[in-house]
């Protein structure tokens, strides 16, 4: 998925404070911006009014925005993740292959490349619809910022209500996806709708009866998607290395010619954790989205406490350095 990037500044009461996102390149039209995403699917469009924010009336209240800023950076690591867990899940795949190229028949061979090759084909096309649909959620939470940034801007408010209605058309096939032999949705848990409190901003309070139930369901969905990946790219690296031991360690063992040198390290590695940075980053992703979703609801319910915010701001933290770390840069800067 190739996504140009744009910056974005929010403006307010004339001190120059930015909150900068990552968003597509577009067009203006009527003094909003368009984002577009492309997946390998379809184009996903939404529209952000968030140009010409000045002399705001006041700045959003602090958790709205620690939550918002956390949910971008987090939302901005999703697919440099799935990108990753992809290349690693065909580079396990193609190791499979190799080893049973010298038994297998031609038929077996040829029936076994083009099934892997299709599914790891339709899989790319399902990790570009959620890389979308989190840079949806992203864009959202830079909404919700300009709306706690406002007076009540209606065409703010409708542009959120767009978002979510973009997010719940790419909801459907995400859920009903099979990884690792189950649905997506078999693993995403069920959700309360947040009991919305009172807020000093109308606009935010009536936003959050609105889509309160939509962002935490979007939340969820990522969890439990991230997790599924993680899941399975375990399974995948656990079967390759228990093939490898079985010809590196266990058939030189019990053969009666001479063990190699290096048999006993060869040993050590295969009984070692068999965990991967990639594994391990994906596993925290869905930590942290289910930090953000407890985060989240309990802003929107105003019964969060200082310690919720400061753990899901230090979660999302590591999961940048985690990203970092694999991919050798940073997510997007919001």
């Amino acid at each position: 998925m190739s996504v140009r990037a744009r910056s974005l500044c929010l403006e307010h009461r004339g001190a120059y404070r930015s909150v900068c996102a990552r968003l597509p390149e577009m067009p203006k039209s009527s003094g909003l911006i368009d984002m577009i995403g492309n997946s390998a699917k379809a184009s996903v469009t939404v529209t952000v009014a968030i140009l010409g924010l000045v002399a705001c009336a006041t700045p959003p209240p602090a958790e709205i925005e620690t939550v918002a800023q956390s949910g971008i950076k987090f939302a901005d690591s999703v697919s440099p993740l799935l990108n990753d867990a992809l290349d690693g899940a065909i580079a396990s795949n193609s190791d499979t292959l190799i080893m049973a190229h010298a038994n297998a028949s031609a038929d077996a061979r040829r029936t076994a490349l083009l099934e892997a090759n299709g599914a790891y084909q339709e899989r790319a096309k399902i990790f570009a619809d959620v890389g979308d649909h989190a840079q949806l959620l992203k864009a959202y939470f830079v909404t919700l910022m300009a709306i706690g940034d406002t007076s009540g801007d209606s065409a703010i408010g409708t542009e959120a209500e767009t978002l979510v209605n973009q997010m719940g058309a790419l909801d459907e096939s995400i859920a009903k996806f099979e990884i690792g032999g189950r649905s997506v949705a078999s693993i995403t848990g069920a959700v309360t709708s947040p009991v919305v409190a009172e807020f000093r901003s109308a606009a935010v309070e009536r936003e959050l009866r609105e889509h309160g139930d939509d962002i935490v369901k979007a939340i969820e969905l990522q969890r439990s998607f991230l997790q599924a990946v993680g899941d399975d790219l375990q399974s995948e690296l656990a079967a390759e290395q228990q093939e490898q031991a079985f010809k590196i360690v266990i058939e030189p063992y019990v053969s009666n010619d001479p063990l190699p040198s290096d048999w006993k390290a060869l040993r050590a590695s295969a009984l070692a954790d068999g965990q991967t940075q990639s594994v391990a980053a994906l596993s925290a992703a869905a930590a942290t989205a289910e930090n953000l979703k407890i985060s989240f609801i309990a802003m929107a319910e105003g019964n969060g406490s200082a310690g919720l915010f400061t753990q899901l701001e230090n979660e999302v933290d590591r999961l940048v350095a985690l990203v970092t770390a694999i991919t050798g840069a940073a997510p997007a800067a919001s």
